[in-house]
């Protein structure tokens, strides 16, 4: 059988650009689901709650020993998406571990997002010099 940590290390890499956490095993978890997007090099993390979004940012390692403390005893499912692939892992109430890989390519997957900011629309570009008009 797999353990929680193999699973981790299969279904989070460097090439992941989206995950999200969810159903938690309690209910009086504090967040119902959490999202981590890989965006400028590191990942922001969205904390969900009832009425509010908490965010933080991590780099890759932390946000995978997170992923490994959040998975153990307190959240069941993981899926996480790559350029290629969608992993799902689902945790039962007894602890066995389901792994599930399905491919993404030729179908409508998520779009990846890789930078923070929108680029701003002005009706002058910017930088650019206005002639007077004479």
């Amino acid at each position: 059988m797999e353990s929680l940590v193999d699973a981790i290390d299969k279904l989070f890499t460097e090439e992941v650009y989206k995950c999200v956490i969810s159903n938690p095993s309690k209910k009086k978890e504090k967040y119902k689901k959490i999202v981590l997007d890989y965006l400028d090099g590191c990942y922001f993390i969205e904390k969900y709650t009832e009425r509010q979004v908490f965010h933080e940012k991590m780099e890759f390692l932390e946000a995978k020993k997170y992923i490994q403390e959040l998975l153990d005893g307190s959240y069941r499912n993981l899926n996480s998406w790559d350029a290629d692939h969608e992993y799902s892992l689902q945790i039962s109430k007894r602890g066995k571990l389901f792994l599930k890989k399905k491919s993404t390519t030729g179908q409508n997957a998520p779009k990846k997002k890789r930078t923070h900011n929108r680029e701003k629309n002005y009706i002058l570009e910017q930088g650019r010099c206005i002639e007077p008009l004479i």
